[in-house]
């Protein structure tokens, strides 16, 4: 069973995101829509080869342009941090985001909408996370506990 951290960052609202030293990071981002009392989760996303900020002007053009300088969308960047000796990878990202959509199924996502057909994956969600729970495992090898233990969080 593979194992990650997301340390989650945020919110930020989108004008001043791109500006943030996190943007110029890679890894997984959540878009929610502020609404009285509660956000909702829009879309959730994933970089690799890009930083934050190159792909959040991305979705600019595609599809946050007219609602770009709403003061109603914020985002949330999360940072992996993998088990040590472990590296990331393209695939292992690509995995994350994966479970993440399926597990939240966001409006404005198309992919992965079906199910998770990754790896064993947990993962471990902490700092800003909005709606994100603090767990979320799937395949058969999830272990909480013993990955709590393992990881020092749990004595």
């Amino acid at each position: 069973m593979d194992w990650l951290q997301i340390d989650w960052k945020g919110p930020y609202s989108l004008r001043v995101a791109p500006k943030t030293k996190v943007a110029e990071h890679f890894g997984v981002y959540a878009i929610y829509k502020r609404e009285p009392r509660i956000k909702k989760l829009l879309y959730i996303g994933r970089t690799y080869e890009q930083d934050f900020e190159r792909r959040l002007a991305q979705h600019r053009r595609d599809w946050l342009d007219d609602r770009y300088e709403s003061k109603d969308l914020c985002i949330h960047f999360g940072i992996l941090i993998p088990p040590p000796e472990t590296r990331i990878s393209f695939e292992r990202v690509a995995d994350v985001e994966e479970l993440l959509i399926s597990c939240y199924v966001p409006p404005h996502n198309t992919a992965s909408k079906s199910g998770y057909s990754g790896r064993d994956l947990l993962l471990l969600n902490t700092g800003t996370r909005g709606s994100i729970d603090v767990l979320i495992g799937a395949g058969v090898g999830v272990d909480l506990k013993g990955l709590l233990l393992k990881i020092g969080r749990l004595k």
